[in-house]
């Protein structure tokens, strides 16, 4: 499991863009969702969620009620499949760095 600082460049680099970014990128980004790592905070922090629109994917100082998290942590009130798509689901321990950030209010660092 990688290990990063729950801020949001450690977070782009060592999560979204070598776990998400493959589905999530350019024109053809799976749900409009583009995390690359240009587009990757604008794309998240205070956007509603497309399959749940009563969330933001990334609700600042709220991991709980953010999309991101619920998409990754088996058992939680998601639309489709749990994220990252045919991969193993991520650690607990990563999901808890991503928890932290959003947690300290998502800033973009």
């Amino acid at each position: 499991a990688a290990v990063f600082a729950p801020t949001y460049t450690d977070i782009a680099y060592e999560f979204l863009e070598p776990f998400c970014a493959d589905c999530h990128s350019g024109t053809g980004a799976s749900e409009g969702l583009d995390l690359t790592l240009e587009r990757a905070y604008d794309a998240m922090v205070g956007v509603r969620a497309l399959q749940q629109s009563d969330l933001l994917l990334v609700d600042p100082g709220n991991p709980d009620a953010s999309y991101l998290i619920i998409k990754m942590e088996p058992g939680g009130s998601m639309s489709g499949r749990l994220m990252p798509r045919g991969r193993p689901a991520r650690p607990s321990s990563e999901i808890a760095i991503i928890r932290e950030w959003i947690a300290n209010g998502a800033e973009p660092d």
